[in-house]
This record gives structure tokens, C-alpha cells and sequence, in this order.
């Protein structure tokens, strides 16, 4: 039998695995598995194969047919794809990609977000210890904007480039800023 496993990540995968070849004897093996591709595992058995399985999905290794089902609400990012016995379909292997940045792209919107109002909080703090300034902070203004790719990184089809504003809630608890502006895309 054959495992093929591929990899639905924008970076090179060195798998690790090992194979059971009787009670006594276990191989360690590696291959390398380029970005969108695959690797083919030959002349497994049944046991072998539910090993190697067993043991990468606590990673989060999935099979082929399970990531494709997966939607973006997941927010889940597979890394590993399998199928046994036949090759993965490149346009199956694509999709869990495209799927996966579309979760990391959400997940990095969310993080910039969540640091806006993290240097807001900062600012409101600073303000309240020092009380010569006597300010009340309503509104904080962060623009987030991707630097020029310095090389060794992957070519940005739409570099980040956004702005937030943070607007402080004179209702809210502990008088905290709280999220504002854009909404969702």
C-alpha cells in the first residue's frame, strides 16, 4: 500500500516518521515535501500506515477529503494533507492552501486589531499615571504598513496596509478603549 502525504503550507516540510518493521526493528525516516507538494510512501502495510497517520494527526495531519470539507469558520490551518493509495488531486491540495491563507490572512487582520487597542490601553495608562497632562485620550489613530520585502520572503500579491481606529468608550468599564472603526470585511 501506498501513503501519499502532501503539504498545503507556504514552506518547505522535512516529515519525520517511523516504520514499524517488526516487533523488534523501527525505522526512522525523513523526507522533505516542497511547498504544494507531495511525497509518496510505498510498500506500507495496514498497520504501518494507521501508525504513521495515528501519529501526525495529533499535528494536525488530516486527510485530503476532510481539509477539503473544512470552511475558513473553521480558522483551523492544516499543514498536512493524506490520502492512501491514490495521489492527492493538485486542484484538491490548492484549495486546502488557498483555504489556509485565507485563515492566516483573517488571523493576522485580528492580531493587528487586537494591538491597536493594546497602544491604546498603553497611551490611556501613560496618561492616567502622569497627571500633569490631564488629558482624557478619545480616539487613537494605528496605521499598519508592510515594509519592502528585504528578500527571502514570498512575493506579497497585497502587501498589508491598513489603519485602525481605536475609539474610547466613555461607558465602558474601567474606562478601556474599545474597538472602533472599520468593521469586518
Amino acid at each position: 500500500m501506498d501513503l501519499y502525504i502532501g503539504n498545503a503550507t507556504k514552506q518547505h516540510h522535512l516529515f519525520c516518521y517511523q516504520v514499524i518493521e517488526n516487533s523488534n526493528n523501527v525505522a526512522n525516516r525523513q523526507q522533505n515535501i516542497p511547498v504544494g507538494g507531495q511525497i509518496r510512501l510505498t510498500g506500507l502495510n495496514t498497520p504501518q500506515i494507521d501508525a504513521i497517520v495515528g501519529h501526525h494527526q495529533r499535528y494536525g495531519m488530516m486527510s485530503v477529503e476532510e481539509a477539503a470539507a473544512k470552511t475558513i469558520r473553521n480558522r483551523e490551518v492544516i499543514g498536512l494533507v493524506y490520502s492512501v493509495d491514490k495521489p492527492i488531486a493538485v486542484p484538491r491540495l490548492t484549495m486546502v492552501i488557498e483555504r489556509n491563507t485565507a485563515v492566516l490572512k483573517e488571523q493576522g487582520k485580528k492580531n493587528r486589531q487586537d494591538a491597536a487597542v493594546a497602544v491604546a490601553a498603553g497611551l490611556e495608562r501613560a496618561l492616567e499615571e502622569n497627571r500633569e497632562l490631564n488629558a482624557d485620550l478619545a480616539e487613537v489613530d494605528v496605521e499598519v504598513i508592510q515594509d519592502e520585502d528585504r528578500g527571502g520572503g514570498y512575493a506579497q500579491d497585497n502587501p498589508v496596509g491598513e489603519r485602525f481606529k481605536v475609539t474610547r468608550d466613555p461607558n465602558a468599564e474601567n474606562g478601556r478603549p474599545s474597538r472602533g472603526g472599520r468593521g469586518r470585511r
